[in-house]
């Protein structure tokens, strides 16, 4: 069987409503995993 190296995802919701969002996953061991969220808005949130 075949291990995953890594996995990129996205949110729609979030890419809709002028935020963009991108995750990556990669496994260590079992059925653990490290994951690293980004999300960038567009504009000034704070305006």
């Amino acid at each position: 069987m075949k291990s995953t190296l890594f996995g990129i995802s996205t949110n729609l919701a979030y890419d809709a409503a002028t935020a963009i969002n991108i995750c990556i996953e990669v496994p260590v061991a079992g059925n653990w995993d490290i994951r690293a969220d980004y999300t960038w808005t567009l504009g000034n949130p704070w305006r």
